[in-house]
């Protein structure tokens, strides 16, 4: 191995260590500040630095190795726990080591201006937590796909399964068909049979094999994948510290359920709200100390985060004891920006998930630039998660998160509608249950159904989706009772099917946030479902079932022949989300994974529209475009672009390309696309 190879290796080796140290050196300067014995903490302090020495000349940092002997020194000659400026450039340190391991694992420089003294800066980011155990370190993606592969091994373990029952079916058919000849002629009848009998034996015994190995390998990856949530209340203790300081604050901070395990990737995209919540309830709570004795509260307040497991959810809480939340500021800065308050104080708390709704006037690195709520909000919901606020004039407010346990593998509910499948994750889901047509009620003119004695919007879940819907006819109509947070609703379908584990693949990296969907999966039998993300859909529910009887954009008469549509896109999960979408409100749909074959298909099909990505291998759509307008026989097809990229001058060469539309993917709504297209066809080019 090369020198640079061994140093880049080394150096990633490096990294791990270094994140390991910033947290036990935070650890060991929050427990002297609070007054522990300095002895044993001082001489960990001491071993840190003097380990990150040697590892920064083995590394060839020479920088850094110098910048770690001036702290060793500073450390060998303290007497007593260290204060004041000492105190300020030791926290200081844990900071620079912590842009030295972000720049090496960005393979950034680390530039000599990075060491300069420096005040310790106000934390943005919990450091990484770490575990202190000896164990093997496995790359988080790594056992992603290890359940995504287990979940692989049971689909298959399902299909094998299937072959046996198909094998036992033809052995009985041929035992029918024997039993129909004479005896004299049902010797090869009995040969065949005793081979089809040794088949089904060896494939039932198979197929227990495979589903035994398929769930215990799937438990096992679960196993490893679970992290202890107190790793990611890790450098949030230092956080609130410099926030505090900051702010002129006194806070102490309470962690409960530190032991409650959870999917390591739940617990990595939850880190970012946490620091968010816990920075906004030193920003935007607690009182300074004076105020706080003079209402008779402990001058110091109190930040407690915890987290409990409910079934297949963990439900984590960011509290305080502060002032909380100005509601009529909320309501005077909604009406500011043309929002009409709701008139409950539970709408009214709400608005802080609302984008540029603030009752701060303060604009720092404490209280934030612009960046409200609504980032935190979008972060949790990423998760299939929801997030709810409670507030107490002068008792401190309450931020409650849910979220799955795990990202990849979630239990749903299956159900059809608009002839399409859908996975409805079960946190969501209450009750099913069939409703009598007679049962539904209009209250305002919206149908509504009882549930618990409480009026339920009662919706189709494909009108939800913006897709067409059936009329329903005199039978018990399939519904789900499905909640987000502490609203309901109640949603009709076609067909309650099944609940299920199911694996949930991304909608691809240009397809990030579609609403209303968190993502899809392939089941045993090759159907694909789109996974539904229940806040968005009862938001949905909700919106409609304010604003009465929605418009929806249709397709074609069903009853005539349907126009046809080409999706070109090179992602296989997106292809299939727009054609199901397209599919569902009625139109025939070809799909291409790139603009050549597209071009063929044009040249073998008729074809009525076209929906193109616009970053593809080889052709663009941009491109596609162009081509398609340079041929007689496609200049004036309906193109609409169906893109990710979002700025003002892709959207103009997509249109000065000879588009038709520009759809963002990242905004995308399913309503948007089928009205579009509905408007295209209604409305041909010249």
């Amino acid at each position: 191995m090369d020198k640079a190879a061994l140093t880049k290796r080394l150096r990633a080796v490096f990294v791990e260590e270094l994140e390991d140290h910033v947290s036990t050196w935070n650890d060991a300067l929050l427990r002297l500040e609070q007054g522990a014995p300095p002895a044993d903490l001082q001489r960990t302090l001491f071993r840190i630095a003097h380990s990150l020495k040697g590892a920064a000349r083995a590394v060839s940092l020479p920088t850094l190795e110098t910048y770690c002997h001036g702290l060793e020194e500073e450390l060998d000659a303290l007497e007593g726990a260290p204060e004041g400026e000492l105190l300020g450039r030791l926290f200081a340190a844990a900071d620079v080591w912590a842009e030295v391991a972000r720049r090496l694992r960005a393979d950034e420089p680390v530039e000599d201006a990075l060491f300069a003294p420096r005040a310790p800066r106000a934390m943005s980011h919990a450091p990484a937590s770490r575990e202190h155990t000896g164990g093997l370190r496995v790359p988080a993606a790594r056992l992603d796909a290890l359940l995504v592969r287990a979940g692989e091994l049971s689909r298959a373990a399902l299909r094998v399964e299937e072959r046996e029952r198909e094998t036992a079916s033809l052995a009985a058919r041929l035992r029918r068909l024997r039993a129909q000849h004479a005896p004299a002629e049902r010797r090869p009848f009995d040969l065949c049979l005793a081979e089809i009998d040794a088949l089904h034996g060896a494939l039932l015994d198979d197929a227990t094999e495979l589903t035994r190995v398929a769930r215990d390998t799937d438990a096992d990856v679960r196993q490893l994948r679970l992290t202890p949530f107190g790793d990611v209340c890790v450098g949030l203790e230092r956080t609130l510290r410099d926030a505090a300081l900051a702010a002129g604050r006194e806070v102490e901070l309470i962690i409960e359920g530190a032991d409650v395990e959870v999917d390591r990737s739940v617990l990595t995209a939850l880190r970012a709200p946490l620091l968010h919540l816990a920075r906004n309830a030193v920003a935007h709570g607690i009182e300074p100390p004076a105020v706080r004795a003079e209402a008779g509260k402990p001058r110091a307040g109190r930040v407690r985060i915890g987290a409990h497991l409910r079934g297949s959810e963990v439900e984590v809480s960011v509290s305080d004891d502060g002032r909380g939340l100005d509601l009529e500021a909320l309501a005077e800065r909604a009406r500011e920006h043309g929002i009409d308050p709701p008139e409950t104080e539970v709408g009214l708390a709400r608005l802080v998930f609302v984008a540029g709704l603030t009752t701060s006037d303060r604009v720092d690195a404490l209280a934030g630039r612009g960046v409200g709520l609504d980032v935190v909000k979008t972060e949790v919901e990423a998760l299939h998660g929801t997030i709810d606020v409670e507030t107490q004039r002068g008792g401190g407010t309450t931020f409650s998160i849910s979220s799955p346990l795990t990202r990849t593998l979630v239990r749903v509910l299956l159900v059809r509608a608009a002839e399409q499948l859908y996975a409805l994750p079960t946190p969501h889901v209450l009750t099913l249950r069939r409703v009598d047509p007679r049962a539904v009620h209009r209250i305002e003119g919206r149908p509504v159904v009882l549930h618990e004695g409480e009026p339920l919007p009662f919706t189709p879940l494909a009108r939800t989706l913006g897709m067409p819907t059936a009329v329903p006819d005199d039978q018990l109509i399939p519904t789900a009772i499905v909640q987000a947070g502490r609203d309901r609703v109640a949603l009709s379908v076609d067909e309650l099917r099944s609940v299920d584990d199911v694996v949930v693949e991304s909608l691809g990296e240009r397809l990030p946030r579609v609403r209303g969907f968190g993502g899809a999966t392939i089941l045993p039998n090759g159907e694909i479902a789109l996974i539904l993300h229940g806040g968005d859909v009862v938001r949905a529910a909700l919106r409609q079932a304010e604003g009465g009887e929605v418009s929806l954009p249709e397709a074609a008469d069903l009853s005539a022949e349907p126009p046809t549509l080409l999706v070109v896109d090179d992602s296989l999960t997106t292809l299939a989300l727009e054609k199901t979408i397209l599919e569902s409100a009625g139109y025939r749909v070809l799909a291409a994974s790139d603009a050549e074959r597209a071009l063929r298909l044009l040249d073998q099909a008729r074809v009525d529209l076209v929906v193109s990505d616009v970053e593809m291998p080889r052709m663009s759509g941009l491109e596609l475009t162009r081509a398609l307008r340079g041929r007689a026989k496609t200049r004036g097809l309906p193109v609409v672009l169906l893109t990710a990229l979002s700025r003002e001058e892709d959207r103009r060469r997509g249109l000065d390309a000879g588009a038709d539309a520009y759809l963002v993917k990242n905004a995308f709504d399913q309503t948007e696309l089928l009205e579009v297209v509905a408007s295209l066809l209604s409305d041909p080019l010249d």
